[in-house]
């Protein structure tokens, strides 16, 4: 028998986005999900069953035959939104289970991210920002999220077709409160092209802010 991963639940995966995205530069939003897992030699395989998100917990089931049937199991009070990543063909589904008004836009602070895949609706990852103050934005073809702190947005992998970070940087302070910028830019959905960022300026983090800032409110659709 092989040897397998277990994967780490998403409501702890979900708290991990949260707290910073991107942190690692070589590892993409769906690829993180694998770097934040805890490895298992065992006999029997993992169970295809564990739930993401809740509306598989609700369905008692992991994958969909469309995006319908997912949102057909979605509970009043629920919402759902579509987007198109870049690197993907078709639209992508957002979920959440908790929206709030933003200036007349269904906003939500957090979104579980659902892919079609050789034919099923399957979990991608969890993006999210911080607060209330900071939703789930979209433009151009790319997701954003931020927080106090950090930035982070993202697209689809031309190599593996799952959702990966785009850019990610975030602020930190020092005992001095002398503040520090790392993280990544990547132009393009691969792997080979990280820009690396570990610097004293505020300027691209300004500019990655204001990115964010002018992007769309991913405006919710409530499910009654």
């Amino acid at each position: 028998m092989r040897k397998w991963t277990m994967r780490i639940s998403a409501v702890l995966m979900a708290a991990m986005m949260l707290s910073g995205c991107g942190k690692q530069p070589a590892a993409d939003a769906t690829d993180e999900t694998a770097v934040q897992t805890e490895e298992v030699s065992g006999d029997e395989e993992i169970p295809s069953d564990i739930p993401n998100s809740f509306v598989e917990e609700q369905a008692g089931k992991t994958e969909f035959d469309s995006y319908d049937e997912l949102i057909s199991n979605m509970t009043a009070g629920q919402a759902y939104a579509y987007v198109t990543l870049t690197g993907y063909e078709g639209d992508v589904l957002l979920i959440t289970d908790q929206t709030y008004d933003d200036n007349g836009s269904t906003a939500a602070m957090m979104a579980y991210v659902y892919l079609k895949e050789n034919g099923k609706v399957r979990f991608a990852t969890v993006v999210g920002g911080s607060d209330t103050a900071y939703p789930v934005r979209y433009a151009d073809h790319v997701l954003y999220t931020a927080g106090n702190h950090e930035f982070c947005s993202y697209f689809v992998s031309e190599e593996t077709q799952g959702v990966m970070v785009k850019d990610s940087v975030m602020e930190s302070f020092d005992e001095n409160g002398t503040a520090t910028y790392i993280g990544f830019l990547r132009e393009k959905n691969t792997f080979d092209n990280d820009e690396e960022i570990d610097t004293d300026s505020d300027q691209i983090f300004k500019e990655k802010t204001a990115e964010y800032g002018a992007a769309a409110v991913v405006d919710f659709t409530v499910v009654e």
